[in-house]
């Protein structure tokens, strides 16, 4: 029961967080900033949000520091929107994956290629 509650918890702040994002953080310095995945604890104190950012002409670490600068707003508007008792702090950290996705397959084309 609990981990259906989670799982529609993470899906609802994936949407909304996305939406904030593009609202309030996203322009052409930061690129695209894209939520990847949601993790919230299963008593609802923290959720961890991971973003990839692609296409910037700033830093991931630059553009974490924005989104962390709106985290307060970010955090009320979640508030007003989910309709539970108990809202997770929101902590936004940076996607590697797909990075090291790309890495590989640069690696994989210069192996092909020799």
């Amino acid at each position: 029961m609990a981990s259906t509650r989670i799982a529609k918890v993470n899906a609802f702040l994936k949407t909304e967080v996305s939406q904030l994002l593009e609202k309030f953080v996203q322009n052409e310095k930061t690129g695209l900033l894209t939520v990847i995945r949601v993790d919230t604890a299963s008593d609802l104190s923290e959720s961890r949000i991971w973003i990839s950012v692609m296409g910037g002409q700033v830093s991931e670490l630059t553009c974490l520091k924005k989104i962390k600068q709106k985290s307060n707003l970010l955090q009320n508007s979640i508030r007003q929107k989910m309709s539970a008792h108990r809202v997770p702090r929101l902590k936004f950290l940076i996607d590697k994956n797909a990075e090291y996705v790309e890495n590989i397959e640069k690696i994989l084309r210069e192996i092909h290629n020799n």
